[in-house]
């Protein structure tokens, strides 16, 4: 099957189920997960832009509802420099509508002009999509077009988990060997937080200190990582 459709089929499946109630704003795990993910996101924007993000074109492909690309123009990023795409068309739709109106949002995949004032994004990134392809020749494949689309100086942002996760046979991890191979560049970054998920469902709401004490004394508990590599110039 299409990487595509089955991907498609997927999120389907679990919107009917239910599933994506754990994602919701009121859902303590999911804003526990997305307030370190922000922490993740801006230590290493902050290692590799500095304080000023005002210069960054931004590409985030399988943008989802645009969560990242809104919190990037909060922070500072030009809504006209920013670009999203998705093939889920119900998400995109969403995005549209909650997003400031200069950030394009392109429906499919990167077969499109990503170039935003006659200049070629700095930053592009992609956030649990690699996970979420279970095809390694597929995988390889975004990650070369996504190389393209970046200009030299600029860089690869990846967030995604790793480790599998036994229940869900549709995700698999993304392995540091696998992004060093991908993308050559010689200045890379790596850094790895949030509890894995089922001791922080527990956990969550009971004893945020115990979650940042498990997090910070066992760094094999954190499920997920950010990778950044330079394109050279």
């Amino acid at each position: 099957m299409d990487e595509n459709k089955r991907i498609k089929g997927v999120y389907s499946n679990r919107d009917k189920s239910g599933k994506r109630a754990l994602y919701s704003w009121s859902n303590l795990h999911a804003l526990y997960q997305s307030s370190t993910k922000s922490r993740m996101m801006s230590k290493i924007l902050h290692s590799s832009f500095g304080d000023n993000l005002s210069n960054l074109i931004v590409l985030d492909v399988g943008c989802g509802f645009g969560n990242f690309l809104r919190e990037l123009v909060e922070w500072g990023v030009d809504s006209d420099n920013c670009i999203g795409t998705e093939f889920l068309d119900d998400r995109l739709e969403k995005a549209r509508k909650t997003s400031p109106k200069g950030i394009y949002y392109h429906l499919g995949d990167l077969d499109f002009d990503v170039n935003r004032a006659g200049k070629q994004p700095n930053l592009v990134s992609a956030h649990t999509v690699f996970s979420s392809i279970l095809d390694y020749r597929e995988r390889k494949n975004l990650a070369d077009q996504m190389w393209d689309k970046v200009r030299e100086g600029g860089w690869i942002m990846i967030f995604d988990f790793r480790y599998d996760n036994p229940s869900n046979p549709d995700v698999c991890k993304v392995t540091r060997k696998e992004l060093d191979d991908w993308w050559p560049g010689s200045e890379k970054l790596y850094i790895t937080d949030i509890l894995a998920p089922p001791l922080a469902r527990k956990l969550v709401g009971k004893s945020y200190l115990a979650v940042e004490m498990l997090t910070l004394f066992f760094p094999f508990l954190r499920s997920h990582f950010v990778y950044m590599v330079k394109k050279p110039e």
